[in-house]
């Protein structure tokens, strides 16, 4: 936006913007549907008071670079859709809608806005939208999605969901979000539960991982120490809190058991009975 609003009086040059985004709708689709990842890089073109032919040259330059890095354009769809829509207040907005959809699955929206000002000349925008991993995807042909997502030794693994979950919450916690019980902070707890369960080792190289692919989209305010840091926390929270519940469980008396600890402190505060009861319980 502060490109945009900065810009003179009449004049509008169009942008390219790259930012990641993360989205959590199709938290559940993550391994069951190629192309489903909850967070991804947006790469697109915007500019705002564009007429129709700038519009229509941005489409052309867009598939021209995507024919460029090695798709055909012959098994491009491209599929129209014009309507309304309602931002806020404003109402009576025309929207003319373009989705590519490369063999079936979608890469990107194309949209040209006319937004009603009132009084004042009616606003345009021209906004065309990819999802950057979609496209490489797409160009390298891999056999399944996943194998963009991250280390090829985890996608051979099928192990979409943990890496889904490590490369989202780093990028949550790399960017200063920390657990909690706020919206953000309960939306980071509950990824970090998708690491792989009370037995499953942290794994600080597929933060390392993630946090150098992020950082070369956007200036993460933590560092990868601090991230660590956040997302080891947690996990080994949410092991001490599942140790607790299952020794409750079992009917043990036990004192106050601080699960904000580390897990080797937490342990170590354990009466000698509980390891039984805790080995047999994730033996199972």
């Amino acid at each position: 936006d502060h490109i945009f609003n900065s810009a003179p009086a009449g004049e509008h040059a169009r942008e390219i913007v790259l930012q990641p985004v993360i989205r959590l709708q199709g938290q559940d689709l993550v391994g069951k549907v190629e192309g489903f990842t909850t967070s991804f890089v947006n790469i697109g073109s915007e500019k705002l008071m564009s007429n129709a032919d700038e519009h229509s040259e941005a489409i052309d330059l867009w598939m021209e670079f995507m024919s460029k890095a090695g798709l055909f354009m012959g098994d491009l769809a491209l599929k129209p859709k014009i309507g309304q829509a309602t931002w806020g207040t404003i109402d009576g907005i025309q929207a003319y809608t373009l989705r590519f959809n490369y063999r079936g699955l979608e890469l990107g929206v194309g949209n040209y806005t006319l937004i009603p000002q009132g009084d004042s000349p009616t606003l345009s925008q021209s906004d065309l939208t990819f999802g950057l991993e979609r496209i490489l995807w797409a160009v390298n042909k891999n056999p399944h999605f996943n194998e963009v997502m991250g280390p090829f030794s985890y996608a051979m693994r099928d192990e979409d969901i943990k890496m889904d979950s490590y490369r989202t919450t780093t990028l949550m916690a790399g960017s200063g979000v920390k657990p909690g019980t706020d919206e953000k902070g309960s939306k980071l707890r509950s990824l970090v539960q998708r690491f792989g369960g009370v037995s499953e080792e942290f794994n600080p190289d597929l933060v390392k991982y993630y946090y150098d692919w992020w950082s070369q989209f956007t200036n993460l305010p933590n560092d990868i120490g601090v991230t660590t840091d956040i997302l080891r926390a947690e996990v080994g929270r949410q092991r001490n809190v599942q140790m607790r519940s299952v020794l409750i469980d079992s009917g043990m008396q036990i004192k106050y058991l601080d699960t904000q600890t580390p897990t080797e402190t937490f342990v170590a505060d354990l009466p000698d009975k509980a390891y039984d009861v805790l080995r047999k319980e994730f033996e199972k």
